[in-house]
């Protein structure tokens, strides 16, 4: 019997530091932007006076992120995202091509994610075939590795899914 993969949820910043530490003891990173972000940026995201100043392309927000994803690769630990930053289709592709394995995304957000995803693949397989020095891979490589569906699926094969749902 296999035992349960063990992970930890990255929600506040003291745990950005810890990060070395803890993945001799986890399976795999979970970003919450929500509270990461409320927490880095001192805004109260449920206070309406400041909520609106949450920015989560704020540079402090996005070199979090940045050194959460080399600390994952430097444990060989998969790192996801989860929280209202992973449902803004441009925030989910910078996700992605931050190099982020998958995404946690709510159920009304997954169409337009799902376009965007595919509309940058699509755009890559088009470079490529106009000529250019970018060659089609098959595999959507501005994205390759990326776990959208939920498999450790290639994009080719995630789009293809992603294609099949409803």
């Amino acid at each position: 019997m296999t035992r349960p993969k063990i992970g930890i949820m990255i929600e506040v910043p003291a745990a950005i530091y810890q990060l070395e530490q803890l993945s001799r003891h986890t399976d795999f990173f979970s970003v919450g932007t929500n509270d990461l972000s409320q927490y880095l940026l001192a805004i109260d995201r449920n206070n309406p006076r400041v909520s609106g100043r949450l920015d989560p392309g704020h540079p402090a927000l996005l070199h979090a992120l940045q050194l959460i994803v080399h600390a994952s690769r430097t444990a060989g630990k998969p790192v996801t995202v989860c929280g209202e930053m992973a449902n803004d289709p441009g925030c989910a592709l910078l996700l992605l091509g931050m190099g982020f394995d998958g995404l946690s995304i709510s159920a009304t957000a997954i169409p337009r994610v799902k376009w965007a995803v595919r509309s940058i693949c699509h755009a890559h397989e088009d470079i490529g075939r106009a000529g250019t020095t970018t060659r089609p891979t098959g595999t959507c490589s501005p994205l390759a590795g990326a776990d959208i569906t939920g498999s450790r699926a290639r994009p080719a094969q995630a789009i293809a899914t992603m294609k099949r749902m409803p």
